[in-house]
């Protein structure tokens, strides 16, 4: 178990690391993940929010970072969702999660 938080621990790290570099300085680090330079595509969004909903609701804080790192190599507009994710799991804010789900769904 500790193994597996670390490996997630890590790769949030560079998930927040790589996204840093995205995100233009003015704009600062609470930008809305809608403000992403290419808008996300709706077949990308739905498959995001079933995965992402499953994996919040068992509480899967790994299965969430490999879902978010996954659809992030797929597609660079997923990457601020991937953070604000990855921001919420840290914090074990699942509810949070969900409430992204639902902005993913619209």
């Amino acid at each position: 178990m500790n193994r597996a938080y670390d490996a997630f621990h890590e790769a949030l790290d560079r998930a927040l690391d790589a996204a840093g570099a995205l995100v233009p300085a003015a704009a600062g680090p609470e930008t809305p993940a809608t403000a992403a330079a290419e808008p996300l595509a709706p077949a990308l969004a739905k498959e995001a929010s079933t995965r992402l909903r499953e994996a919040a609701e068992l509480g899967d804080v790994s299965g969430l970072a490999a879902i978010c790192s996954e659809l992030s190599v797929l597609s660079e507009a997923f990457v601020p969702y991937a953070v604000r994710v990855a921001r919420l799991a840290e914090d074990f804010d699942f509810d949070g999660i969900l409430k992204l789900v639902d902005e993913l769904n619209n």
